[in-house]
């Protein structure tokens, strides 16, 4: 209430002929309706930074939402607030027309709205050094080329060969300057056209000298840090190159700078450049943007399960509700089921979601057990073996649906920034050696390492938490604290019984032991 008040310059209520009449939900109403300058004070509408309104208005909305799970904790108060600061105090906008006349190629437009459908497509600006495209939400991407801040350490030999990868590269590169394969190199990074306070992915866009990447094991570190970070994998792009996300950091300004040496232990690379590629924001708090509004209670009722209530009747807490919106609303949040052995949530297209524990997905024998704090249910295993077997099913699932399933786990080792490489396999590809074939490659790692940027004015730069980059068999950070990955994906038939059964091997490839693997059991998510 008090933001409110701060942002529309009265008080939350007004009082004529002896009455009282509260004013916020007339405010409420007015941030839904997306009509803010409707009751904003005048004297900050010529002065107040548009994203900052946004943040700012965004937090004071959530406060007032009428359930106390639905509304922020006072850090994340804190925090948002403090980022509508730091953008007020920022640098003013970029003016691409400037811009635009260090472009490669002549770009004609008539209006500013042709000229953002050009950035939205991307050009070569800066002499060719840089390449420029706006992704859907506004927000500036950056591409440098590696002919500008590639230094070789250790090229590869001329063994080696060039497989004509620069010829599909963005930037025009000559046979007299091309990028050299190289063992070891490094990059001085300058990015010049950053959107201030977003965060990034910082991808090294990279190629080989063979057609197909498996593993990576790109070791590379900071100038000013004293251990290394490993790359294992990269994502192949539509036009024939890899990129692989080596940090994140959040802008405090539209420019910055990193030196970052690289040492590949595998193949030698070619590098088209370095990518800085904003990431969206997680809101843990949040409901669908539909849930905004006040909708009738038909609605929320055909969204539903058809079996809800068999479902609430096996929860392990007393649930209550007035309303079905209150009901759905639980229903999406989840809450252990069936004496707190299980958990069940519903995804965001009303499909059900399921998560079953180590105890019921694990071999036993192999695994140590003990309990948690974090965790959902009573106990979670621990790994000392480098493989093991999970097999798993669920009745719980909606009909007719793709699910994705996830092995939820906590990893700790020395290196924060190390982690361990899988090959997974189902059980019954064994091949005629006794061997179990992989089928696909995934990690065991902590998360993307964070640059935390040093500034020189008094501002405190924040780095939000997000969702990792959505690379095939990448872990991400969940909002309980846990990780997960992807291991399996599958299709639910018209009924329980005909719902799959994944049986699978996981090989440990690295040398290290995985001690201090700890999983927390399987979830089925809805895709």
């Amino acid at each position: 209430m008090v933001l409110f008040e701060v942002l529309c310059g009265r008080l939350c209520y007004e009082y004529n002929n002896g009455h009282f009449m509260s004013l916020w939900p007339m405010w409420k109403k007015s941030y839904e309706e997306k009509k803010l300058d409707q009751i904003i004070f005048e004297d900050l509408k010529e002065h107040m930074n548009p994203s900052s309104l946004e943040t700012f208005s965004g937090i004071a909305y959530r406060c007032l939402q009428k359930s106390r799970e639905e509304r922020p904790k006072m850090s994340d108060v804190v925090e948002e607030l403090e980022i509508a600061l730091d953008i007020q105090k920022t640098e003013g906008p970029m003016d691409f027309e400037e811009m635009i006349e260090t472009a490669v190629a002549p770009h004609v437009y008539k209006s500013k709205e042709e000229l953002q459908m050009l950035l939205y497509r991307g050009m070569l600006v800066n002499g060719g050094k840089t390449w420029f495209p706006l992704n859907k939400n506004g927000e500036h991407c950056e591409m440098i080329s590696a002919k500008v801040c590639l230094i070789p350490i250790l090229p590869a030999s001329p063994r080696y060969a060039y497989n004509g990868l620069q010829h599909k590269s963005r930037f025009p590169l000559d046979n007299k300057n091309t990028t050299p394969l190289c063992w070891r190199f490094k990059m001085n990074v300058k990015a010049q056209f950053l959107s201030p306070h977003i965060t990034y992915a910082v991808n090294l866009v990279l190629g080989v000298d063979y057609e197909s990447m498996d593993l990576l094991f790109l070791n590379y570190n900071l100038a000013e840090e004293t251990y290394y970070s490993t790359s294992y994998k990269a994502d192949e792009r539509e036009d024939g190159w890899f990129t692989t996300e080596l940090y994140q950091f959040t802008s405090t300004k539209k420019s910055a700078d990193f030196d970052i040496t690289f040492d590949c232990r595998g193949h030698p690379l070619i590098v088209e450049g370095i990518e800085f590629q904003p990431i969206e924001r997680v809101d843990h708090h949040q409901l669908l943007e539909d849930e905004k509004v006040d909708m009738p209670e038909t609605y929320w009722e055909q969204r539903l399960p058809s079996d809800y209530e068999d479902i609430l009747k096996s929860s392990k807490n007393s649930l209550q509700w007035t309303t079905n919106k209150e009901l759905y609303s639980i229903l999406r949040k989840g809450f252990p089921i069936n004496n707190g052995e299980e958990w069940f949530s519903l995804a965001n297209n009303g499909k059900k979601c399921h998560m079953v524990p180590a105890r019921m997905a694990l071999r036993k024998l192999v695994w140590r057990w003990g309990p948690s704090r974090e965790s959902r249910f009573k106990e979670v295993a621990f790994c000392t073996q480098q493989s093991f077997s999970i097999t798993c099913t669920s009745k719980m699932l909606s009909p007719h649906t793709r699910y994705a399933c996830f092995l939820v786990y906590n990893i700790q080792t020395k290196n924060p920034n190390v982690g361990q490489v899988v090959e997974v396999s189902d059980q019954s590809c064994i091949t005629e050696s006794g061997e179990y074939d992989p089928h696909h490659i995934l990690l065991f790692l902590p998360e993307t390492p964070i640059i935390r940027q040093q500034v020189n004015d008094n501002t405190n730069n924040i780095h939000n938490p997000l969702k990792r980059t959505k690379m095939e068999g990448v872990p991400q950070r969940r909002n309980d604290g846990w990780l997960e990955v992807q291991v399996w994906k599958c299709q639910t038939g018209a009924t329980t019984s005909e719902n799959p059964l994944f049986d699978l091997y996981f090989n440990i490839r690295s040398f290290s032991r995985i001690a201090e693997l700890s999983v927390q059991g399987i979830e089925f998510k809805a895709i």
